[in-house]
Protein backbone atom coordinates (compact mmCIF):
# COMPACT_ATOMS: atom_id res chain seq x y z
CA UNK A 1 0.00 0.00 0.00
CA UNK A 2 1.38 3.38 -0.96
CA UNK A 3 0.30 6.25 1.27
CA UNK A 4 2.03 8.96 -0.78
CA UNK A 5 4.96 9.53 1.52
CA UNK A 6 2.77 10.13 4.57
CA UNK A 7 5.67 10.15 7.03
CA UNK A 8 7.53 12.81 5.02
CA UNK A 9 4.38 14.86 4.51
CA UNK A 10 3.60 14.60 8.23
CA UNK A 11 7.03 15.77 9.35
CA UNK A 12 6.95 18.54 6.72
CA UNK A 13 3.59 19.86 7.90
CA UNK A 14 4.39 19.45 11.62
CA UNK A 15 7.65 21.34 11.21
CA UNK A 16 6.16 23.96 8.85
CA UNK A 17 9.21 23.43 6.64
CA UNK A 18 9.15 26.21 4.06
CA UNK A 19 10.85 24.31 1.24
CA UNK A 20 8.70 21.20 1.57
CA UNK A 21 5.45 23.14 2.05
CA UNK A 22 6.17 25.34 -0.97
CA UNK A 23 6.72 22.32 -3.20
CA UNK A 24 3.67 20.45 -1.88
CA UNK A 25 1.53 23.57 -2.39
CA UNK A 26 2.65 23.76 -6.02
CA UNK A 27 2.22 20.02 -6.58
CA UNK A 28 5.95 19.56 -7.17
CA UNK A 29 8.15 16.69 -6.07
CA UNK A 30 10.44 18.15 -3.38
CA UNK A 31 13.24 15.67 -4.08
CA UNK A 32 13.40 16.58 -7.76
CA UNK A 33 13.18 20.28 -6.92
CA UNK A 34 16.04 19.89 -4.46
CA UNK A 35 18.11 18.14 -7.11
CA UNK A 36 17.45 21.06 -9.48
CA UNK A 37 18.67 23.52 -6.85
CA UNK A 38 21.68 21.39 -5.99
CA UNK A 39 22.84 20.94 -9.59
CA UNK A 40 20.89 22.95 -12.19
CA UNK A 41 23.10 21.64 -15.01
CA UNK A 42 21.53 18.17 -14.94
CA UNK A 43 18.89 16.93 -17.35
CA UNK A 44 15.33 16.15 -16.19
CA UNK A 45 16.14 12.42 -16.38
CA UNK A 46 19.20 12.92 -14.17
CA UNK A 47 17.11 14.84 -11.63
CA UNK A 48 14.58 12.02 -11.56
CA UNK A 49 17.42 9.53 -11.04
CA UNK A 50 18.77 11.53 -8.09
CA UNK A 51 15.31 11.68 -6.51
CA UNK A 52 15.74 8.24 -4.92
CA UNK A 53 18.99 9.29 -3.23
CA UNK A 54 17.46 12.36 -1.60
CA UNK A 55 14.40 10.42 -0.50
CA UNK A 56 16.60 7.70 1.02
CA UNK A 57 18.69 10.31 2.82
CA UNK A 58 15.65 11.88 4.43
CA UNK A 59 13.95 8.60 5.34
CA UNK A 60 17.16 7.02 6.63
CA UNK A 61 17.73 10.00 8.90
CA UNK A 62 14.20 9.85 10.29
CA UNK A 63 14.45 6.11 10.92
CA UNK A 64 17.96 6.05 12.34
CA UNK A 65 20.10 4.50 9.62
CA UNK A 66 23.81 5.09 10.12
CA UNK A 67 25.86 6.94 7.55
CA UNK A 68 27.87 3.86 6.52
CA UNK A 69 24.74 1.93 5.57
CA UNK A 70 23.23 4.98 3.88
CA UNK A 71 26.37 5.51 1.78
CA UNK A 72 26.27 1.89 0.67
CA UNK A 73 22.54 2.09 -0.07
CA UNK A 74 22.89 5.15 -2.32
CA UNK A 75 26.17 3.86 -3.79
CA UNK A 76 28.27 6.79 -2.58
CA UNK A 77 31.34 7.05 -0.43
CA UNK A 78 30.77 8.05 3.18
CA UNK A 79 32.11 11.59 2.56
CA UNK A 80 29.84 11.93 -0.50
CA UNK A 81 26.81 10.73 1.48
CA UNK A 82 27.62 13.15 4.30
CA UNK A 83 27.94 16.02 1.82
CA UNK A 84 24.58 15.21 0.19
CA UNK A 85 22.89 14.81 3.57
CA UNK A 86 24.31 18.11 4.80
CA UNK A 87 23.19 19.93 1.63
CA UNK A 88 19.69 18.53 1.99
CA UNK A 89 19.39 19.60 5.61
CA UNK A 90 20.74 23.07 4.87
CA UNK A 91 17.51 23.44 2.89
CA UNK A 92 15.22 21.45 5.23
CA UNK A 93 16.03 23.37 8.40
CA UNK A 94 12.68 22.89 10.13
CA UNK A 95 12.55 19.18 9.31
CA UNK A 96 16.06 18.78 10.74
CA UNK A 97 14.95 20.52 13.95
CA UNK A 98 12.10 18.03 14.43
CA UNK A 99 14.42 15.07 13.83
CA UNK A 100 16.90 16.47 16.37
CA UNK A 101 14.13 17.03 18.92
CA UNK A 102 12.98 13.43 18.54
CA UNK A 103 16.56 12.25 19.12
CA UNK A 104 16.85 14.35 22.26
CA UNK A 105 13.55 12.97 23.56
CA UNK A 106 14.77 9.40 23.14
CA UNK A 107 17.98 10.11 25.00
CA UNK A 108 16.28 12.05 27.80
CA UNK A 109 13.59 9.37 28.26
CA UNK A 110 15.91 6.36 28.49
CA UNK A 111 15.24 4.78 25.12
CA UNK A 112 11.62 5.76 24.63
CA UNK A 113 11.08 7.11 21.16
CA UNK A 114 8.36 9.61 20.38
CA UNK A 115 7.12 9.04 16.85
CA UNK A 116 6.30 11.88 14.47
CA UNK A 117 2.62 11.35 15.34
CA UNK A 118 3.26 11.40 19.10
CA UNK A 119 3.22 7.67 19.91
CA UNK A 120 5.84 6.62 22.46
CA UNK A 121 7.69 3.40 21.73
CA UNK A 122 10.47 1.65 23.65
CA UNK A 123 13.63 1.25 21.60
CA UNK A 124 15.43 -2.08 21.90
CA UNK A 125 18.87 -0.57 21.40
CA UNK A 126 21.78 0.15 23.70
CA UNK A 127 21.91 3.63 25.30
CA UNK A 128 24.74 4.78 23.04
CA UNK A 129 22.34 4.48 20.05
CA UNK A 130 19.35 6.27 21.60
CA UNK A 131 20.15 9.71 20.26
CA UNK A 132 21.49 8.70 16.89
CA UNK A 133 19.04 9.25 14.08
CA UNK A 134 21.42 8.62 11.21
CA UNK A 135 24.19 10.90 12.41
Amino acid sequence: MDISGAEIRAISYLSHDEFMMHNYDLGLDPYIEFSKLDDPSLTPDQHRARRADFKKILLSTIYGMGIDMLASDIEKTVPEAIALRDKLFERLVQVKQIIDQKGEYCEEHHGRCESILGDVLMMGYEPDRWRRLGY
